[in-house]
């Protein structure tokens, strides 16, 4: 390698250090949790490996463009997407710096067409049985940003954590870790009347600590303690939470991937005529696959969310997702999958939670079905249809119908 690559390497690493301790000093929301890839980098240059790919998504036509239940409209639509991530080892550590944006297209409303930007970085420190890290991501979105609100809506949200692995044993860790982040609507981003920036602008911080196990190479166990605080303008949501819950992580080398951990939560709002909660709470996703021919893929979550609705300004939220791939011959695959959302609105002033009434419910129930190609590495294409159908007594105003014919293009990682 020449003198000038070498140089050019190191101006990147220092580069992205300083970007990791500016970010410390900015306030911020979404936790990034970045992890290398374990396949080799399509592009690697010395120590730096390129992880670029690119996306045709959701090509195609959608029925109900506002998921409106009186006048659905339709209109074709597609998302261009592209996403980098760089990693850099630095001896026994390592940088990883992810970039992506998108941009989302319709053909007659106009006005819903809109680009997205996501950056995001982590670094992680491994030189020694304390293994520091810390991590930052910054997300332009106009995205719907739950499954309550069907508006388009445009916000930005950061965050910021940092923490550390103490290695005990080889097998044995303690963890800990402050995340802080916030999440800000644009001016005059409304749904049903009432303003998104006034209701769900919001600063949260959330610690937590634990102890990790591996039980053997592939499977590792942890427990798990965490405290939340959310803080709103107008102090009407502000909220805490404590949570206590066992994780389990599988390896991708193992029969079965990924993580789940499920536990007890304590929700405790600070407006003393809103119920507490305290329940179930779990979130995850696993995937296994049979006979090397059929891969089921499940995930899951319970936990409370914030509604932009004054009187009821908390919900319960339930989902539960199978997605099936099933090879049928050489390249050529069929998909099918179903999902649940069960919105719960329990919280009411002056009404205990469970007890003095009947919590009003919203369900979502989306099914999908189709077909994909994996022609090589790295590039597929998937063709699929999907309908999505929410009903709710106490909600019919929310109540809608959509059906899309969508189809998807992936080249790179």
């Amino acid at each position: 390698m020449t003198m000038n690559c070498r140089l050019q390497i190191a101006g990147l690493q220092i580069v992205g250090l300083q970007i990791v301790a500016a970010c410390l000093l900015w306030p911020c929301a979404a936790h990034a949790q970045l992890t290398a890839p374990r396949e080799r980098a399509q592009i690697e240059f010395g120590p730096l490996s390129l992880y670029p790919s690119f996306q045709l998504v959701d090509a195609g036509k959608d029925s109900n463009v506002f998921d409106d239940h009186k006048d659905p409209q339709e209109d074709y639509t597609f998302t261009l997407a592209s996403r980098a991530l760089a990693v850099t080892r630095l001896g026994a550590n390592e940088l990883m710096v992810s970039t992506g944006s998108d941009y989302v297209w319709f053909k007659n409303f106009k006005e819903e067409r809109s680009s997205n930007a996501l950056y995001a970085l982590r670094f992680n420190l491994s030189a020694s049985r304390l293994k520091p890290f810390v991590g930052a991501s910054h997300m332009r979105t106009r995205a719907r940003p739950t499954s309550e609100i069907e508006a388009r809506a445009r916000r930005l949200e950061r965050s910021v954590t940092a923490g550390t692995n103490l290695d005990l044993t080889s097998r044995t860790a303690l963890t800990a870790s402050v995340t802080m982040s916030d999440s800000t609507y644009a001016v005059g981003e409304t749904f049903r009347g009432v303003s998104l920036k006034d209701s769900l602008d919001h600063k949260d911080r959330v610690y937590s600590g634990g102890v990790r196990y591996a039980v053997t190479p592939l499977t590792t166990i942890a427990v798990q303690g965490s405290y939340g605080d959310s803080r709103f303008p107008g102090q009407l949501r502000d909220a805490k939470s404590y949570t206590f819950a066992p994780v389990v992580e599988f390896s991708p080398d193992a029969g079965i991937r990924g993580r789940f951990t499920a536990g007890v939560q304590r929700f405790k709002p600070k407006d003393a005529e809103l119920g507490e909660f305290t329940g179930l709470t779990y979130n995850g996703g696993v995937n296994w696959t049979l006979w090397n021919r059929t891969t089921f893929d499940v995930q899951a979550q319970r936990q409370i969310s914030f509604s932009y609705y004054d009187a009821q300004p908390y919900y319960l939220l339930t989902n539960a997702r199978l997605s099936i791939t099933q090879k049928i011959f050489g390249p050529v695959d069929l998909i099918a999958g179903a999902e649940r959302q069960f919105l719960s609105y329990r919280f009411r002033r002056g009404q205990v939670a469970g007890t003095d009434f009947a919590p009003d419910e919203a369900v979502r129930n989306v099914v999908t079905g189709g077909v994909g190609v994996t022609l090589r590495r790295g590039f597929r294409v998937v063709v699929s249809g999907e309908r999505t159908v929410r009903t709710s007594p106490f909600d019919p105003e929310g109540n809608f119908s959509r059906t899309r014919l969508l189809s998807t293009v992936t080249i790179g990682s």
